[in-house]
């Protein structure tokens, strides 16, 4: 008697589901569904497009116990003023412009470079995942996932000739430079960088450090110096599905 009382509402339960399921698949032969969740810290996404269904989640932890203990101790500690940006302004009349910037690179002694130098990308990928989920660490994760894929596309120091293309934000203007002594780069405009789909706001100059010495006005008659900045936090979702 009480197999027969389960019988008809996990059969009716079934049918909802058998249903329900239909209609996505047929649904997701026009537009792409992804309805996702957070299980543990990790997100899942089940995936409806083309009359298809795909369960996706991360990829393994570092099988290791020590390093996978250890990396994710090292994710933990990351932020997003963690990432170096040397950017380049142009001199001339007012307000001046930040034109470009070398690729984004871990700044040296931070739990950023030391995620880099002391984990094979694999045994990060999962702990960095879970990372993207944070505003706080959402570009130095971002960055580093980047840096650690074979999309990358520009040398992984700063010290060449690649650059990427910057785009005003017109009404913003920065302080003066503490490493500026003549007031050359107060009122320069903020500036937008996007790398792979994320778009970073670059609206103060970085802390003095060790790091920049000899940043300033250069031979090329640009203003060359450290910046920080904060990530759009709208595209936080579009850089989750990538």
């Amino acid at each position: 008697m009480m197999l027969r009382r389960l019988f008809i509402p996990v059969l009716v339960l079934s049918l909802l589901v058998c249903v329900a399921t239909s209609c996505l698949g047929m649904l997701s032969l026009h537009q792409r569904i992804a309805p996702s969740r957070i299980i543990r810290g990790d997100r899942y996404c089940l995936i409806f497009a083309g009359g298809q269904i795909g369960l996706y989640g991360p990829p393994p932890a570092a099988a290791d116990p020590i390093a996978r203990k250890a990396s994710e101790e090292t994710v933990a500690a990351l932020h997003n003023d963690q990432i170096k940006w040397l950017a380049w302004f142009t001199e001339g009349d007012l307000p001046h412009r930040l034109d470009v910037v070398h690729p984004p690179v871990p700044l040296p002694d931070t739990p950023a470079a030391h995620a880099e130098q002391a984990f094979r990308p694999r045994d990060l990928t999962r702990p960095l995942l879970a990372a993207l989920e944070d505003p706080q660490r959402v570009t130095a994760a971002h960055v580093l996932l980047y840096r650690g894929s074979k999309q990358w596309p520009w040398s992984l120091d700063d010290s060449g000739l690649d650059m990427i293309t910057c785009t005003s934000i017109p009404n913003h203007l920065l302080d003066r430079s503490v490493r500026d002594t003549e007031s050359l780069t107060e009122g320069a405009l903020w500036a937008q960088v996007d790398v792979d789909g994320l778009k970073i706001s670059l609206s103060r100059w970085g802390k003095p450090d060790k790091y920049i010495n000899g940043d300033g006005f250069t031979s090329l008659g640009a203003w060359r110096d450290r910046v920080d900045g904060d990530p759009d936090v709208t595209d936080m979702p579009k850089i989750r599905e990538q």
